[in-house]
């Protein structure tokens, strides 16, 4: 980090940044970079068996950000090992499996979580974006009805929703 701010600070221009966003560029990446050592020494700090399934959820959703997606679907997956109805983990699992476009396996997380936790409309938008990836056009038009029904300000179901009916001809 220092050497990123003092190569900025540079009194001479040749020596600095050609312009914010390559400056910008750098720090993101090494903030990336920290938070990946951070994660992985916390990690460390604890072993696997002394580690809560929320724990596990917290760092799947770390990797997941990252996109860092097996590193994020291996962690879900301990979190369900501890709590094989942890609707929270079947979602980061759906969403880490979907990512790696593995979509009927997604589905099928998305699909659990669902019959654990009905009433959480992400789960719905989720599931509806896996049908639509997988060219099912009406499922995936229920379930963004679905998650509109939960909550409808929901904003990707709506978007959701649209591309679903444009896609069977209902919409131009």
């Amino acid at each position: 980090m220092e050497r990123v701010i003092l190569k900025a600070l540079e009194k001479r221009r040749i020596n600095r940044y050609p312009d914010v966003l390559t400056f910008m560029r750098e720090l993101q990446a090494l903030l990336v970079t920290q938070t990946h050592i951070s994660i992985r020494r916390q990690a460390n700090t604890l072993t696997r068996a002394d580690k809560t399934k929320e724990q596990y959820l917290n760092e799947g959703i770390q990797l997941y950000r990252l996109g860092w997606y097996e590193e994020a679907l291996a962690t879900f997956e301990q979190a369900l090992r501890l709590d094989p109805h942890f609707a929270d983990a079947l979602f980061g699992k759906g969403n880490a499996l979907y990512f790696l476009k593995r979509y009927e396996d997604a589905l099928l997380a998305y699909e659990q979580a669902i019959r654990l936790d009905p009433y959480n409309p992400a789960f719905h938008n989720n599931k509806g974006s896996t049908l639509y990836s997988l060219g099912r056009y009406r499922e995936a038009l229920a379930a963004y009805k679905q998650a509109l029904h939960i909550d409808p300000h929901h904003a990707s179901a709506q978007q959701g929703k649209k591309l679903a009916l444009r896609r069977l001809g209902r919409l131009r």
